[in-house]
C-alpha cells in the first residue's frame, strides 16, 4: 500500500475548527492505515494553480475561503490487492458522497471491466467522478514444478515455443491484469482518489524501474515508467488524473508490446519449423503431421482472438472517451497538459498498431489454416485416387474370379451331364445285374434240379447196371427188395459223400486248429460262419 502526501492544512484554522478531522477520516484495515493525510509541499498560498473553471470556480473558491477558511484536501489511497477486509474498511470509513463512486470502482475492478469515463450527476449534490478501469493481459513464464497452468492463469501457452527475456525457450502462461484509478470530489481541489491493481506487482520500486529500463522495449520506445514528478505538485484533480492515466497507459502499452512481440516470435518460429510448411521440407507429410499442425493453428487462432478481444475493448473504451462529444471534452479547457494528452493519444495509437499486428498475425494463421486445408484436400484426393486404384484392382480380381466361376460352372454342368450319363449307365448295369441275377437264380435252380436228378438217377442206374449183369459180384441176392434197398443205400451214400466233400475240409480245420493267444489273429465266430456259408455256396 502506497500513500501519497501532497498538502496538510493547519489543525486549527482561523475560525478554530479541526478541518483535518472532518475531511480525513482515519481508515484502518488489519491494524494498518489505508491512507494518511498529505504533507505540505509549499506552505505559501501563491502555489495554487490558475482557476480552470472561469468565474464560477473563482466564486466557489472565494466562497469556501470566506466560510470555512483557506484549506485544500486531496487524498489518494493505493491498494495493490483488493481483499474483503479492504473493501469493508473502505465502506466503513468513506463519506456518503463517495459511496457511489467507491461501489462502482470496486465492482468494475472485480469484474475486470475496461472504462474511461467522467460521471457528473444531474441532480443532487454536485460531484464528479473520474474513472479509469483498464484490463490487460500479462505474459509470464510458468512455474518450474511441471505445471504450466496456475490458479491465476487463464491460458496455457506451452504449445508455443516462447522465449523469456534471456532468450531461453520456457513454457509461458497468460494472466489477467487490471488497474483502477477513480477520483471523486466536489471541486478541483477537494477530492479523493482510489487506485486498485490486480495480479501484477505494480509498486514500481527502484529495482523494477532499472529492470524495465534495461529491457529492449523500454530502450526502443523510451518509456518512463516512474511516477511523473509533476504529479506530486499537482493539486488539480483533472490534471492529476490525466498524468496518472498517461503513466498507466504507458505501462499497459509496455505489457502489450512484450506480449505481442513474444507471441509473434513464437508463431513465426513454429511456422518456420512446421513440417506442413511448403518451404521447410520436401518430405512426405503424414496425416498425423497435418493433424498436429491444424490443432496448433486452431489453438493459436483462439489465443489471438482472445488477445484481439481484450485489446479491442481497450480501444473501444478510448474511442468513446476521445470522440468529438465524448468525455474528453471535460478536459478541453486545460491548456498546460498538452504533452500529457499527446502521450495518451500516442499510447493508444501504438495500441491500435498492436491490434493491427494481431489482425495481421491472425490473417497469417488463417492463411496457414487454408494451406493446411488444401493439403488435407490433396491428401484426400490422393487417398481417393489410391482407393480408386484399389477398387479397380479389386474389380479386376472380381472379374477374374467371375470368369473362374463361370468356368467352374461350365465344368459343373459337364460334370452334371456326365453324372446323368453315369447314372443312366448305372441304371442299365443295375438292370443287367438284376437280369443276370435272375438268370443266375434260374441257373442255380436248374443246377439244383439237375444235381437232385443226378443224385436220384445215379444210384438207380448203378443198381440197374449191377442187377442187369450176368455174374453176381456182391454178397446179396438179386431180388426186388435188394434192388430197392441198394438204390436207397446208394442214394444215402451219395448224399453223405456230398456232405463230406462239402464240409470235410472245414471240419478238419476246426478239429485240428491250435488255440492262439493273440485275439487279433483269431477270427470271430460270425466271420467263420460267413466263410462256411461262402464255401457252401461255392460247392453248390
Amino acid at each position: 500500500m502506497v500513500v501519497k502526501k501532497i498538502r496538510k492544512t493547519a489543525s486549527h484554522s482561523r475560525n478554530g475548527k479541526h478541518w483535518d478531522r472532518i475531511f480525513s477520516k482515519p481508515r484502518v484495515c488489519d491494524d494498518h492505515p489505508v491512507h494518511q493525510d498529505r504533507s505540505d509541499i509549499n506552505q505559501t498560498n501563491d502555489t495554487e494553480s490558475e482557476p480552470l473553471g472561469g468565474n464560477n470556480e473563482v466564486s466557489e473558491r472565494e466562497l469556501i475561503t470566506k466560510l470555512l477558511g483557506s484549506f485544500e484536501v486531496s487524498n489518494v489511497s493505493y491498494i495493490s490487492k483488493l481483499t474483503p477486509s479492504f473493501v469493508c474498511a473502505l465502506a466503513k470509513t468513506g463519506w456518503h458522497h463517495q459511496m457511489k463512486a467507491l461501489r462502482d470502482a470496486i465492482w468494475k475492478h472485480i469484474a475486470l471491466e475496461t472504462s474511461i469515463r467522467v460521471h457528473i450527476p444531474t441532480l443532487g449534490f454536485m460531484t464528479y467522478q473520474l474513472e479509469f478501469h483498464m484490463a490487460h493481459l500479462l505474459l509470464r513464464p510458468s512455474n518450474q514444478n511441471g505445471s504450466s497452468v496456475t490458479d491465476d492463469s487463464i491460458v496455457d501457452l506451452s504449445f508455443l515455443e516462447l522465449a523469456n527475456a534471456d532468450g531461453q525457450i520456457v513454457p509461458h502462461s497468460l494472466h489477467r491484469g487490471h488497474m483502477t484509478l477513480v477520483i471523486c470530489g466536489w471541486s478541483d481541489l477537494q477530492w479523493t482518489g482510489y487506485v486498485f491493481t490486480q495480479v501484477d506487482n505494480d509498486d514500481l520500486d527502484i529495482e523494477e524501474i532499472d529492470e524495465f529500463k534495461g529491457h529492449f522495449l523500454t530502450s526502443e520506445y523510451g518509456f518512463d515508467l516512474t511516477t511523473p514528478s509533476q504529479s506530486i505538485t499537482v493539486r488539480d484533480a483533472r490534471r492529476y488524473w490525466l498524468r496518472l492515466v498517461a503513466h498507466r497507459i504507458q505501462y499497459v502499452l509496455q505489457k502489450w508490446l512484450y506480449l505481442v512481440r513474444t507471441i509473434e516470435e513464437g508463431v513465426e518460429r513454429w511456422k518456420s519449423q512446421d513440417r506442413c510448411n511448403s518451404g521447410v521440407t520436401r518430405e512426405a507429410v503424414t496425416a498425423d503431421d497435418i493433424k498436429k499442425s491444424l490443432d496448433k493453428t486452431i489453438q493459436t487462432m483462439q489465443l489471438l482472438r482472445q488477445l484481439r478481444d481484450t485489446l479491442s475493448a481497450t480501444l473501444r473504451a478510448y474511442h468513446y472517451f476521445s470522440q468529438p462529444h465524448g468525455d474528453m471534452c471535460y478536459f478541453s479547457d486545460i491548456t498546460d497538459c498538452f504533452s500529457v494528452q499527446s502521450s495518451i493519444v500516442e499510447s493508444f495509437e501504438k495500441l491500435t498498431d498492436l491490434s493491427t499486428r494481431l489482425c495481421s498475425l491472425d490473417d497469417s494463421c488463417k492463411r496457414f489454416a487454408t494451406h493446411l486445408g488444401r493439403i488435407l484436400k490433396l491428401e484426400n484426393n490422393r487417398s481417393i485416387i489410391q482407393s480408386n486404384r484399389f477398387n479397380q484392382e479389386s474389380n479386376m480380381y472380381q472379374q477374374a474370379s467371375h470368369q473362374l466361376n463361370e468356368r467352374v460352372h461350365k465344368l459343373n454342368e459337364e460334370t452334371c451331364i456326365l453324372s446323368k450319363d453315369m447314372r443312366r449307365l448305372n441304371e442299365r448295369s443295375t438292370e443287367a445285374a438284376c437280369a443276370n441275377q435272375e438268370e443266375a437264380i434260374k441257373t442255380s435252380r436248374s443246377t439244383r434240379v439237375n444235381v437232385e436228378l443226378l443224385l436220384l438217377t445215379t444210384p438207380l442206374g448203378m443198381v440197374l447196371q449191377y442187377f442187369s449183369s450176368e455174374q453176381e459180384v456182391l454178397f446179396f441176392k438179386r431180388s426186388p427188395t435188394t434192388f430197392v434197398l441198394a438204390t436207397l443205400v446208394l442214394m444215402l451214400l451219395l448224399r453223405l459223400l456230398a456232405l463230406v466233400l462239402q464240409y470235410g475240409g472245414t471240419l478238419l480245420r476246426f478239429l485240428y486248429r491250435k488255440p492262439s493267444a493273440d485275439p487279433m489273429n483269431s477270427q470271430p465266430l460270425a466271420q467263420n460262419s460267413n466263410t462256411i456259408e461262402l464255401e457252401q455256396a461255392q460247392n453248390v
